[in-house]
């Protein structure tokens, strides 16, 4: 998975977090605060009823009384209305004579009551300031009980004169019992002896007021909250990118010394640990290409150098002109042109621009056919030449090419062999790889020139300075162009050096 795919999933991951936690605020917010929103709008009610109720425990019969909640009544709370047995009242009719003690109204049997009134048969009981009701229509008598009363209303079958009675709501904690009433009526507030109605119409109204309040004020700070942890996961990730930006920019300026802290998130760790590999490699590459100016003026500058001392003495007259003379000239031009061309193809080698004449070779028998080419050179420095291999070594590979890598390695062996010495060049076969050994017995490589040795201009000290410098970055970069690799091994100064070509078979 790339960085770049996991950092999504991060993302992704987090603002979904974020959402919750943000609907459990809104959620968790409207709860609390819908009750107070609730109260307050119920206070600010102007429609409300305050009615006295009868006594506990008062009986309602032939000629006796009943509490009567009839909000806009006749009269105000605490009139009688007394009724004769078989009379009737209308809505509206104005209360008779034979007034009684408290908020009562007199009914004898079959009496008829307009909306508003209480219309309890014989013998029925209204216990009026507790939790318990007592409704009355023409099939008889319903009763309703308990601490608090709330529910749908109740719509009552029409009464005889074609009325509808209507049973109201009980809202609160201890509240007051409600008669049946003209209108839908909740109980707002009570105590033993009172009770306060308000319509139940702006009760509703009060309680969506409330709830679209709470859920307002809950959205708001859910918003706030989500824009909060939004901002601190941004700036969390944010900063480490802002951070591979700044060096970037550097490094685009050729600071390459510059690296990215390492933050502890692992996505953003593995880029920060990129940006750091890429200005290392810049920083390293820098390095070398200054290194490589410095090691080319310096090849150039001492055969240029020469040349001229010699040109001056001739024209000074110094020097006479003559063979030995024409020889040095002529070899310090060979050196430039030898160095020159090897820079242009190493230029070719690295930018990929290489043309490789593949075809079926055997890489032993070329490079039994360079050492044959130099046997008269080793035989004037007195340097043995051995080759041992295997037949039929073939690999797909361009024949100048290869002979050019085995000239280069067996050209530095007999380099660094003293008199008396030997070169040997072994080939064989090695898990599907074709295998070239080229070893002497010569001045052998310290350790910690090994791990240089392939560097271009490297010479190791205490060597001369024949040849161009790039021989060895020569070989192995045309092994490498064909899938190969070079490497050597030393047991160290004086010890003698193995450098190996493995080629893939084919």
């Amino acid at each position: 998975m790339t960085v770049l795919r996991r950092l999504s999933i991060r993302l992704f991951l987090s603002y979904l977090a974020i959402v919750v936690i943000s609907a459990g605020v809104v959620f968790a917010t409207a709860r609390l605060i819908a009750p107070t929103f609730f109260q307050e709008n119920l206070e600010n009610i102007d429609s409300r009823t305050t009615t006295t109720l009868a006594p506990t425990g008062s009986t309602v019969g032939p000629g006796a009384s009943t509490s009567t909640l009839t909000p806009g009544s006749g009269g105000p709370p605490g009139t009688t209305t007394p009724a004769g047995p078989g009379s009737t009242q209308p809505p509206g009719t104005p209360p008779g004579p034979g007034p009684t003690s408290g908020s009562s109204a007199t009914t004898g049997p079959g009496t008829t009551q307009g909306p508003g009134s209480s219309q309890p048969g014989p013998g029925a009981t209204t216990r009026s300031g507790t939790t318990t009701t007592t409704t009355t229509n023409r099939s008889g008598t319903t009763t309703g009980s308990g601490t608090t009363l709330q529910g749908p209303t109740t719509s009552l079958p029409p009464s005889s004169t074609g009325t509808t009675n209507t049973t109201t709501h009980a809202h609160g904690r201890d509240a007051a019992p409600t008669a049946s009433t003209a209108g839908v009526l909740s109980v707002l507030a009570a105590s033993p002896n009172t009770a306060e109605l308000v319509p139940d119409d702006e009760v509703n109204e009060a309680f969506r007021s409330a709830l679209e309040t709470a859920l307002l004020v809950a959205f708001a700070i859910g918003i706030l909250v989500a824009a909060l942890l939004a901002l601190i996961v941004s700036r969390r990730i944010m900063l480490p990118i802002e951070l591979v930006r700044d060096t970037t920019i550097r490094l685009a300026r050729g600071q390459y010394d510059e690296r990215v802290p390492v933050p502890a998130e692992q996505e953003l760790a593995a880029l920060a640990r990129d940006v750091n590999t890429l200005a290392a490699t810049l920083e390293n590459t820098e390095q070398r290409r200054a290194r490589l100016i410095s090691d080319v003026t310096h090849e150039l500058r001492t055969p240029l150098t020469t040349i001229e001392g010699y040109m001056e003495g001739l024209i000074d007259g110094v020097l006479e002109p003559g063979e030995q003379v024409f020889s040095v000239v002529a070899d310090e031009a060979a050196r430039l042109k030898r160095v020159v061309a090897d820079l242009g193809l190493l230029s070719r080698i690295d930018e990929g621009v290489l043309t490789l004449e593949r075809g079926p070779v055997d890489p032993y028998l070329i490079a039994t056919t360079v050492a044959e080419r130099l046997q008269p050179q080793f035989s004037d420095q007195q340097v043995e030449l051995v080759t041992d291999g295997e037949d039929g070594l073939l690999i797909g590979g361009d024949e100048d090419r290869l002979a050019q890598i085995f000239t280069n390695l067996i050209g530095n062996a007999l380099t660094h062999t003293p008199p008396g010495g030997r070169v040997s060049v072994i080939g064989k076969r090695v898990d599907g790889w074709v295998s070239i050994e080229v070893t002497d017995t010569g001045s052998g490589i310290a350790p910690e020139a090994l791990e240089r040795i392939f560097d271009r201009f490297y010479r190791a000290p205490g060597t001369d300075r024949r040849g161009s410098g790039i021989g060895l970055t020569i070989a192995r970069s045309l092994a490498r162009a064909h899938g190969g690799e070079v490497e050597a091994s030393s047991g160290g100064p004086g010890r003698g050096a193995t450098f190996t070509v493995r080629l893939p078979s084919a």
